[in-house]
């Protein structure tokens, strides 16, 4: 009874704020549940090696722009979940804004304009939403004992600080995970010199996916039955996420027990296709 006390105080802490333009959720056993997660580029909350490997202070870095942008779909009823990716690059009409790349809505009006362009040029229909920075990211790769990811070849990348010196499989902690996940000028070593990726922000939609099922595993398998991790995950979550006003601690439960009874390997990865 104190544990699920404290549970619920350490939820009811987390940074919340309103969107009214999200869809309500749907009663019954046959209702989903989709949830905009937003990889948020903001550096006012970088610190240390974080902030001299994203820029923090440089110009062009003020702001904040939806770096990433999932839609996790959750079917009750089928006991499945997809994530699908939404290219930050992504050209669009921004509802009342003209046209531009998606990842401009969030700049211009945050959260609601995302969402709100979401719906305009897709259909689909937002129940909740949750936003992670950069410090929140690491410090979750941190927590769960760091990541192992693997390359066909070296990799690198200069603009985030990525350094993968051997092919095969690389152990990264919470700093080169958020390089890795970040990386658009990827370069791999082969046959003697660095060559560059052509498909900058797709070619990085693939390495993220990987990554999300790589981390969702690791979570599940080891996270969420300790309860010191559990607890150190709930005190990142507080510090660094951001959710919507509507998301209840009920909602946050609820999607744990279904994340507990899901294999990430089911979880279907998809991308919004697209043209040049």
């Amino acid at each position: 009874a104190s544990g699920y006390a404290y549970f619920r105080y350490q939820l009811g802490r987390l940074n919340r704020i309103s969107i009214p333009g999200l869809t309500a959720d749907g009663d019954g056993p046959d209702s989903v549940m989709n949830v905009l997660l937003v990889g948020s580029d903001t550096r006012d909350t970088a610190t240390g090696d974080i902030a001299d490997a994203t820029g923090k202070g440089d110009a062009g870095t003020s702001g904040q722009r939806s770096d990433t942008i999932m839609i996790l779909h959750i079917d009750s009823k089928a006991q499945r979940a997809a994530i699908l990716s939404i290219p930050r690059d992504l050209y669009v009409s921004i509802a009342g804004n003209g046209k531009d790349k998606i990842n401009a809505s969030f700049s211009i009006g945050g959260p609601q304009l995302l969402i709100d362009t979401i719906k305009q040029t897709l259909g689909v229909d937002i129940n909740h939403y949750v936003e992670v920075d950069f410090e929140g990211f690491a410090r979750i790769v941190d927590t769960i004992g760091g990541l192992k990811v693997y390359v066909d070849a070296p990799a690198r990348d200069s603009m985030t600080g990525l350094d993968l010196p051997t092919a095969g499989c690389n152990a990264l902690d919470g700093y080169q995970a958020l390089a890795f996940v970040r990386s658009r000028y990827y370069e791999t070593y082969e046959n003697g010199r660095w060559v560059s990726g052509t498909n900058s922000d797709l070619d990085r939609i693939t390495r993220q996916q990987d990554f999300v099922r790589r981390m969702m595993k690791k979570a599940v398998s080891s996270g969420l039955s300790n309860p010191l991790t559990l607890n150190h995950l709930i005190n990142i979550g507080v510090d660094n996420l951001t959710v919507d006003q509507s998301m209840s601690t009920k909602d946050i439960t609820t999607l744990a027990r279904k994340f507990r009874s899901i294999n990430p390997d089911t979880v279907d990865m998809l991308t919004l296709p697209t043209t040049d």
